[in-house]
């Protein structure tokens, strides 16, 4: 499992994987696609060139397997900046192979610091908060 910061150039790979995760997510949102048949990514575009945003892409071995969105500067708690996990995704190939988990504590445990999920509710499959919750917790008792 390799956990890397998306560069600038792999915009493209990015927007795939995010039409994927947001398919994999219109069965509990019910989001639909535009007339150009794409889900909405209009704000993808900042992960990638905004200092205070990133995305992180996970590989098994040389196969891409998801990614995560971050927001480094969410928020402020008690003098300390809070890291929020926008979007987290594994591809269906990956899961239940233990690669969520090992991804999620690998972007975890990049960071330093404090992270929140709170924006989260609407955009996690069954299951995913109680794997985040599980890895928030292992990163914390490092």
């Amino acid at each position: 499992m390799c956990l890397r910061l998306a560069a600038s150039g792999e915009a493209e790979i990015l927007a795939g994987l995010f039409q994927l995760y947001r398919h994999d997510l219109s069965e509990y949102s019910g989001q639909d696609i535009g007339q150009d048949a794409a889900f909405d990514d209009r704000n993808l575009g900042r992960y990638l060139l905004a200092a205070r945003y990133c995305a992180y892409l996970f590989h098994v071995g040389d196969q891409l397997a998801g990614f995560a969105l971050v927001d480094l500067e969410s928020n402020h708690v008690e003098n300390e900046t809070v890291s929020n996990l926008d979007d987290f995704f594994i591809l269906r190939r990956w899961r239940r192979q233990g690669v969520g988990t090992e991804a999620a504590t690998l972007l975890l445990s990049s960071r330093p610091g404090r992270w929140q999920m709170a924006d989260q509710q609407a955009h996690i499959q069954p299951g995913g908060h109680e794997l985040l919750e599980s890895c928030c917790r292992e990163c914390r008792n490092r």
